[in-house]
Parts: structure tokens; C-alpha cells; sequence
């Protein structure tokens, strides 16, 4: 878990600024994290140990489109929200933990 948020975190940021243009301080709001945590997300200063392994698979990258889909539709409640992020860590780790 210590190595998997913070990469999930990370690859989140990445397509929040460069798919969807946010800037770094409405990335950081819908994340509830700092600006300066996304500044280290995108300078890989966090979250880099798994970012090769899970930015080459395509069924993380596909849920992590759903889940940026989800986290900027301000009709998502913030249960619904956290859900989405225990689904990501487990998928995770089903699929390269197992």
C-alpha cells in the first residue's frame, strides 16, 4: 500500500493535467492533496517505484479513466470516490501482487 497510492496518485495527476488540462491546484482539490504533492506526482518524486509496471497495463489505464471520469463529475459523492480508490489499490494488487 505505501508504494500503490502514491502511484495511483501520481498517474491520476498525470492524466487530470495532461488529458484533461486542470492546472495543478484543481488536480490538487480534487485530489484533497497540495499543489505541491502534484508538483512531486508529475516530477515523479512520489509514487515512481510501480509507475513503469502500471502505466503499461491496460486494465489499470482503463480504470484509471473511469476513475478521473468519476473524481471530476461533482455529482460523485466523496463515498463513492474513496470506494473508487480501494477498487484501484485492489486491482492493483490482483494483478501484479498475486
Amino acid at each position: 500500500m505505501r508504494n500503490v497510492l502514491p502511484t495511483a496518485r501520481s498517474l491520476i495527476a498525470r492524466k487530470m493535467l495532461k488529458e484533461r488540462g486542470l492546472t495543478q491546484v484543481k488536480a490538487a482539490a480534487v485530489l484533497h492533496v497540495s499543489q505541491a504533492s502534484i508538483s512531486q506526482y508529475l516530477n515523479a518524486r512520489r509514487g515512481e517505484k510501480l509507475m513503469t509496471k502500471l502505466s503499461s497495463d491496460p486494465e489499470v489505464n482503463k480504470f484509471l479513466d473511469r476513475l478521473v471520469d468519476e473524481l471530476l463529475d461533482e455529482s460523485t459523492t466523496d463515498e463513492r470516490k474513496k470506494s473508487l480508490m480501494c477498487d484501484l489499490c485492489g486491482l492493483v494488487f490482483k494483478r501484479h501482487f498475486d
